[in-house]
């Protein structure tokens, strides 16, 4: 599903990868910025955790349409503050009815500056209203340091806006990066899924479902479950087969038919007439 995710982005979609110190999500970056050419006309890299020629060279980017634009001393203003200098950053480089795609390549130094209402309000407005009339975002991708946040609310209240979520957690596997995925599709269905991923020796990303191995488990011994026992022993079994029950008759003969057994009382009421022979017939 990683793939699908990077090659076939919906208009306005929002991608929120999740990464640590101990997993980095720049090769995602990489990823989501190769494929941005085939997407749209122009991808804006907006970079406040360092400068956008060095993550240029981190990247190993050399793509004509993708420009590095420096914010890491743009957002330190008020809150006129992250919403105005930013947009105006984006307007300076966006044309008329143009195709846009825009990564940034970390939010957390949007919230430690701003705090998390005024970043939540900045990306709900690169989502919903046109940079410049005519434009159209085609996909919005961002980093977050989740190891860094104070708490889980703050990366709950980002997710809300996000069509995708992308968590990257540390695996011992080499060469080999594990990853959780959550993508809202357009019908309100959300699918979820566990994935690896890995570069072939190509240098082309791959990816895989994670294969989840049932466990088999052993059946239960109910006579572990009680402090007495419930099974019989050979002797008792065949004692058990060779008792004879007290008033209850068998059929010796053969006979399968059935048969009333009744012992009469000196107390019952027996009336040999007829209750027919006062009848006229």
């Amino acid at each position: 599903m990683l793939k699908a995710l990077i090659s076939n982005c919906q208009p306005n979609s929002f991608t929120l990868i999740e990464d640590s110190v101990d997993v980095s999500g720049k090769f995602l970056l990489k990823e989501f910025i190769e494929a941005s050419k085939t997407q749209s006309q122009k991808t804006l890299v907006l970079c406040f955790d360092k400068l956008g020629s060095s993550l240029k060279r981190d990247l190993n980017i050399e793509l004509p349409t993708a420009e590095f634009i420096d914010c890491c001393f743009n957002y330190q203003e008020s809150l006129s503050g992250l919403n105005k200098p930013l947009r105006s950053i984006l307007e300076s480089h966006v044309s008329f009815d143009e195709k846009v795609t825009i990564i940034i390549d970390s939010l957390t130094s949007l919230y430690y500056n701003n705090g998390l209402q005024d970043t939540y309000r900045c990306l709900h407005s690169l989502l919903t209203k046109p940079i410049k009339k005519g434009t159209q975002l085609m996909q919005l991708v961002a980093v977050v340091h989740s190891d860094t946040l104070p708490d889980t609310k703050s990366i709950s209240t980002l997710s809300h806006l996000a069509s995708t979520e992308i968590l990257l957690v540390p695996t011992n596997l080499v060469n080999r990066r594990h990853l959780f995925i959550k993508h809202a599709k357009k019908n309100g269905k959300i699918v979820k899924q566990e994935e690896y991923c890995w570069y072939d020796k190509s240098g082309v990303l791959l990816s895989e479902e994670k294969k989840t191995v049932s466990k088999v488990e052993d059946a239960i011994d109910p006579n572990g479950l009680t402090t007495f026992r419930l099974s019989l022993e050979e002797t008792e079994i065949k004692a058990r087969s060779e008792l004879r029950l007290p008033y209850v008759k068998t059929s010796e003969d053969g006979d399968t038919g059935g048969k009333i057994f009744y012992t009469p009382d000196d107390n019952d009421d027996w009336d040999e007439e007829d209750p027919d022979d006062d009848l006229d017939i």
